[in-house]
């Protein structure tokens, strides 16, 4: 039985070690992170992954890793990672938006009474119901852009998509013939069925220009609606115009007028915004709104989904039928105590903002943690005025500054990470070298957090836009690792010492363990083990119904490795915890069954002088009865699994001097039970 060593020391029990894991959750059953006692297993409920993530403060001597108590099935995987610095990609909340999937149930979403639409994975627009979250994609490359955010807006126009009828009853004139003139000015297709409407029906119309003439559309609005002054109007239309010369449309009311920019031809839907903005006084028909154009005769092109929104930008289409309605905004909330910081912790944010969203009077937030409803304590991270990321902190409702980018990423994907601690925070945007946050003591009131919004709902500080990433660190990242978190890859330091990919665990029924044997001691800062166990969503284990992971208790340690083998015999046997009673007159036995541990005992008989004065000595020092230990028989063998124990001394036996510079020492091992159970 050559190569036998023992793990003792575990530094999961060390002081300084932080332990997280991904079943921190509040609803859990035992959590290491709600939890402090690192003895017993964790348990992440109805899924079949996690990870657990140990980080010593300082580097220490690693040779074992190990779970002990994980009930795994036997196609589990596990990943093993050891590092110089902390990773970054323990998170205790990771949420990606660009993943469409139910929303992890400590967020919250609302949007109640609105008609929203989004794109959806097919690329068509689709009205999407109220309280349900719209994961938007482009429209052509179909990739998710990211969870929409945005204020609340109203479409003034009736009948956005629909231009069939008579002119006097569809809401919608439509000029085909001129007054007193003998040329028709356009001609209809109402329902054309040679293009698909965005929404995936044929339902656009089609619009061919027959005359001089520029009056294609009109449209009164509803409910005696008049445009108002000192107020900016944002019009979009989709048009599809697939040949021909550069042309535009302008939006009037026969007193104001607006122009878009040319719309050239391109084989898709093209939605074009114009802009208008009212003065004081609001000439013409106010409650009146015309499309124009002075495209070349015999031009055509197809129109559909109309707009008409307060506002100095185009939001997403909202469909309307017979009356004017509106769409609700968009509010998503976590509660920070689901981030678990104490005493410090680190944000990241990635959103995207279109760059027409930035006007010279506003901030558009990507995020907020703050009261609810006082804001007495907040970190906020916004899209400033002049297009630049902003970092800022609030304590007892005064504002300790706030720190600009140094450049501009509106209409990119903007990237922040934020680390904090009382009177030692920092920021990195994009990758850009940390810079020093105002944050004098920790904030420590904020029970809120809010995406892409700010907390009152002020439509000035919504995103309108995707958010698509929100993480949180239960530590204080250090400053050289947040240009990495922040950096356009988002890369992780990971792994820059051990990485041994997915390998199966080898746990084996019965014993509910996996192992980690590095071929030499390695100094480390940082462990991690991800789980893998896809087979547990249907497969019960030792009892546990399936579904949950118990994936059992983290080990981390040096070794001691004596050069001789163990002699033989080595005798290993099972020990009931059962009890039992004899009855006094009957002789009859009645047995309460208890829990089964294992037993091995064996001998080192030929320790040489420099391992029994030494490190062996030491070891024995250490261990005694009163400290867990790991015995690994026959290291890397098939029976590593079945064989390897973890236990304590039953006994403090003597070492002795048997031969001449040869040291004998025997040993009985017990098997701590219950693990797994």
């Amino acid at each position: 039985m050559a190569n036998a060593l023992f793990g003792y020391g575990n530094l999961i029990d060390l002081p300084a070690t932080v332990l997280s894991c991904g079943s921190a959750r509040p609803n859990l059953p035992v959590s290491n992170l709600a939890d402090p006692d690192p003895q017993r297993p964790w348990v992440t409920q109805g899924t079949t992954r996690d990870w657990a993530h140990a980080d010593f403060g300082a580097p220490q001597l690693l040779r074992l890793l190990g779970l002990f108590g994980a009930l795994l099935t036997p196609a589990a995987q596990v990943r093993w990672r050891l590092g110089s610095r902390p990773m970054l990609d323990d998170a205790t909340v990771d949420f990606d938006f660009t993943v469409e999937a139910p929303l992890d149930p400590r967020l919250t979403f609302t949007r109640s009474g609105s008609r929203a639409t989004r794109v959806n994975a097919a690329g068509l627009i689709e009205t999407v119901p109220d309280n349900v979250p719209r994961f938007d994609y482009d429209p052509i490359t179909r990739v998710c852009l990211g969870l929409l955010i945005e204020e609340t807006r109203a479409n003034r126009l009736r009948l956005s998509q629909d231009f069939t009828g008579a002119n006097a009853a569809d809401r919608w004139y439509k000029y085909n013939t001129a007054f007193g003139h003998t040329a028709d000015w356009f001609s209809y297709d109402t329902a054309s069925s040679e293009v698909m409407a965005p929404d995936g029906t044929y339902s656009a119309c089609k619009v061919t220009k027959l005359g001089s003439s520029t009056l294609f559309l009109r449209q009164y609005f509803p409910n005696s609606y008049n445009v108002l002054p000192n107020t900016t109007y944002a019009t979009s239309i989709y048009v599809y115009y697939p040949a021909g010369a550069t042309f535009s449309i302008d939006v009037n009311n026969d007193g104001w007028v607006a122009n878009s920019a040319p719309i050239s031809p391109a084989p898709m839907w093209q939605r074009v915004p114009i802009m208008v903005t009212l003065g004081s006084t609001v000439t013409g028909t106010p409650n009146m709104v015309d499309f124009e154009t002075g495209a070349p005769v015999g031009t055509t092109f197809w129109v559909w989904g109309v707009q008409f929104e307060v506002g100095a930008f185009p939001t997403s289409y909202i469909a309307t039928t017979t009356d004017a309605v509106g769409r609700n905004a968009d509010v998503l909330t976590l509660p920070t105590s689901a981030l678990r910081w104490y005493g410090a912790g680190s944000l990241y944010f990635e959103t995207r903002m279109p760059a027409d969203r930035v006007t010279p009077s506003s901030f558009r937030y990507q995020g907020l943690l703050a009261n609810a409803p006082a804001s007495i304590d907040t970190v906020s991270s916004q899209h400033r005025a002049d297009g630049r990321l902003s970092v800022g902190t609030n304590i007892a409702t005064i504002s300790q500054g706030s720190i600009a980018a140094p450049t501009s990423t509106v209409g990119q994907i903007s990237r922040t990470a934020i680390a904090l601690r009382a009177g030692d925070a920092a920021v990195s945007w994009n990758g850009s070298a940390p810079t020093a946050l105002p944050c004098p003591v920790m904030p420590a009131a904020m029970d809120t957090v809010y995406f892409g919004r700010a907390r009152d709902g002020n439509a000035l500080g919504c995103l309108n836009g995707h958010f698509r990433r929100f993480k949180s660190y239960a530590r204080r990242v250090v400053d050289a690792d947040l240009p990495a978190l922040s950096g356009a890859e988002a890369a992780p330091v990971v792994g820059d010492i051990l990485d041994t990919g997915w390998v199966n665990a080898a746990v084996a029924t019965g014993y509910w363990h996996t192992l980690q044997i590095l071929p030499a001691a390695v100094s480390a800062r940082y462990v991690r083990v991800d789980i893998d166990d896809p087979a547990r969503a249907t497969t019960g284990v030792n009892g546990q119904a399936a579904g949950d992971l118990i994936t059992g208790r983290l080990w981390a340690s040096d070794v001691i490795q004596p050069m001789r083998n163990i002699s033989y015999p080595v005798n290993e046997r099972p020990v009931p915890m059962d009890t039992k009673q004899r009855g006094k007159r009957s002789g009859a036995v009645s047995v309460d069954p208890g829990a089964t541990y294992r037993e091995i005992s064996f001998g080192y008989e030929a320790l040489s002088q420099e391992e029994a004065r030494g490190t062996f000595k030491e070891f024995l020092r250490r261990v005694g009865i009163r400290e867990q230990l790991v015995f690994i028989p026959e290291p890397g063998s098939v029976y590593q699994p079945t064989e390897a124990i973890l236990g304590r001394q039953a006994e403090s036996t003597p070492m002795t001097w048997a031969n001449f510079a040869m040291w004998s020492h025997s040993m009985t091992i017990e098997e701590d039970p219950a693990l797994g159970a």
